[in-house]
């Protein structure tokens, strides 16, 4: 069967209008930066079992080069992201300023950004995203739990790093809501 000629120019104005409408719904998704911490974990796959409920986020993985070398880390993050930025290129273009997710916080970071002390990606993308006014959400259940075994006077200062990230305006997310 062949196509005739205004045949062949509609469907590749079809082609054209649905690449355009794709393009524009693109464009009207809030990326959301997506900051990959540490070695693999599997509230990385909670995280974004969750998030996979809201499509209005364009999700942008952030990686280390020694991450995108994980095979693990590398997988979910090239399944689950739309596009992912190696840490130097995302601290280039800035994109500090937008949103940025910490699926997982582990305890030394947590205390190093309560403390100001920019000696990590972590903490120095968090200092650089509350100057430029860029939004940073820490999940609740990327915390590090305790194991019921600490000194109280432990828990207490952890605790009190928590509510030192929430009087930064670092929201602490838990279940889709805000704290």
């Amino acid at each position: 069967m062949e196509a005739s000629k205004e045949e062949l120019s509609r469907f590749i104005a079809k082609i054209i209008e649905l690449y355009d409408q794709e393009k524009e719904k693109e464009k009207q998704r809030i990326p959301m930066y997506i900051l990959f911490s540490g070695e693999w974990d599997e509230r990385y796959a909670s995280f974004f079992q969750q998030i996979k409920e809201s499509s209005s986020y364009q999700l942008i993985g952030i990686l280390s080069r020694e991450q995108a070398e994980k095979e693990k880390i590398l997988k979910v993050a090239m399944k689950e992201c739309e596009k992912i930025v190696m840490r130097e290129e995302a601290l280039e273009r800035r994109l500090y300023s937008q949103t940025t997710v910490f699926p997982v916080l582990h305890r030394d970071i947590l205390a190093k950004a309560a403390l100001c002390i920019p000696d990590t990606f972590e903490v120095i993308w968090m200092q650089k995203a509350m100057e430029s006014g860029g939004k940073l959400v820490v999940m609740a259940n990327g915390l590090d739990p305790f194991t019921g075994k600490e000194p109280s006077a432990y828990r207490e200062r952890v605790l009190s790093y928590i509510k030192t990230l929430l009087e930064f305006d670092i929201e602490i997310k838990v279940d889709g809501e805000e704290r």
